[in-house]
């Protein structure tokens, strides 16, 4: 967590003397105005964005689960610019989903991806390894509530499909409610704006 302390402390800081209309704007273009959307039959995947000992966004995906809302857990992780150890996220949030009662066989584990474009590109491949006809698969993104655009945005890219599913992780700094009150919910909105840009502007 020392990079990200650091870079909420330079970039976030900035952020807090931005004016408001560009501020409103941000969070406008980051976070969805619903931040769930689920299908009325039951999905085949939740796909679960990994980060270090982010438990709210498996917990999401347990709920779904053992509300017969999703079939199937994905979880991707490895091992990223802002772990504090080096084993894969994956690792950790796989251990606790099967101790939230997640099926081994309904769970799968992606180790290797150090970002979400990773996240996407190595997990559609593992399915795809798998057998997996994933031009027929549905997926609920899952993440926490300021990240969920861009998984939506890279796992569209990948499948050159509408992907309409997401749910949304509370995280405890950056939601709408909460993120310009902290400098690293400031920096987190500001990165994802740029990230989420670059997306756009590669899918043109």
């Amino acid at each position: 967590m020392g990079k990200l302390k650091t870079y909420s402390a330079i970039f976030g800081t900035f952020v807090k003397f931005f004016p408001k209309p560009i501020l409103n704007r941000m969070e406008k273009y980051v976070f969805y105005e619903n931040p769930d959307n689920l299908p009325e039959e039951t999905a085949d995947i939740a796909f679960v964005f990994g980060a270090e000992q982010d438990r709210w966004r498996v917990e999401k995906a347990v709920e779904l689960y053992k509300a017969s809302r999703v079939k199937k857990i994905l979880i991707s992780g490895g091992v990223s610019p802002y772990n504090q150890g080096e084993a894969p996220e994956a690792d950790y949030l796989s251990s606790l989903a099967l101790s939230l009662g997640v099926k081994e066989q309904d769970l799968f584990t992606e180790r290797r991806a150090s970002s979400s474009e990773e996240n996407v590109e190595f997990s559609l491949r593992l399915l795809r390894a798998m057998k997996y006809d994933i031009d027929k698969m549905s997926f609920v993104a899952i993440s926490s509530d300021f990240h969920l655009k861009r998984c939506v945005a890279l796992l569209e890219k990948y499948l050159q499909k509408e992907v309409p599913y997401h749910a949304a992780a509370e995280h405890p700094t950056a939601t709408r409610e909460k993120w310009r009150d902290s400098a690293v919910g400031r920096f987190l909105i500001l990165k994802e704006v740029f990230r989420l840009r670059n997306i756009k502007k590669s899918a043109i």
